[in-house]
């Protein structure tokens, strides 16, 4: 097979809404916050090139570049070990959860591979990654600041608007009583 067709349903710890990615893979990839990556990823403990997915054969394998860490179905890449990924594997890395899927070039998927499946992520920290104080810091004041919904903010500005409105209303001369 000269090339594939990867497909990464990108799931964020931080709520965003899942992201679905389908691109050819030819020779390798790299993930990570670098511009050049097809999957744009976020965030201080993700690595400007974290992950490469490199075509070997009719194989796919991942090899961890940084130094938060990557891992695999639940088991930690040691950095820079090569693992091969199988369909439906999920990929950890820090606030992400990855589902990883070989499809053949033209968008049908291969006959041994499961449909794409969601993975259930929980938002609470997750012990075995590696984060800093700071990050954990910067994670809940993240939860803080979205404490507020667009409904929420706008019940408080009409309530705020009718205040005012009372204000003016009982104190204009010309309210005629």
């Amino acid at each position: 097979m000269e090339f594939m067709e990867v497909q990464l349903l990108v799931k964020s710890k931080s709520g965003q809404a899942p992201r679905d990615y389908v691109f050819p893979m030819k020779n390798r990839v790299v993930l990570g916050r670098s511009p050049e990556s097809p999957v744009p990823l976020e965030g201080a403990a993700i690595s400007r090139e974290h992950l490469v997915l490199e075509l070997v054969g009719d194989a796919v394998y991942a090899t961890d570049l940084s130094n938060n860490g990557t891992w695999i179905n639940g088991n930690r890449l040691k950095r820079e070990e090569r693992s091969q990924l199988e369909n439906g594997d999920s990929l950890e890395l820090p606030d992400y959860q990855i589902s990883f899927q070989i499809r053949k070039p033209g968008g049908t998927p291969t006959t041994e591979q499961q449909p794409v499946r969601a993975v259930d992520v929980t938002i609470a920290q997750n012990s075995s990654l590696p984060t800093t104080k700071a990050g954990r810091a910067a994670s809940h004041e993240a939860v803080k600041r979205r404490a507020f919904s667009l409904l929420d903010i706008w019940i408080l500005f009409l309530a705020v608007l009718v205040v005012a409105l009372m204000i003016y209303w009982f104190s204009s001369p010309l309210r005629g009583g």
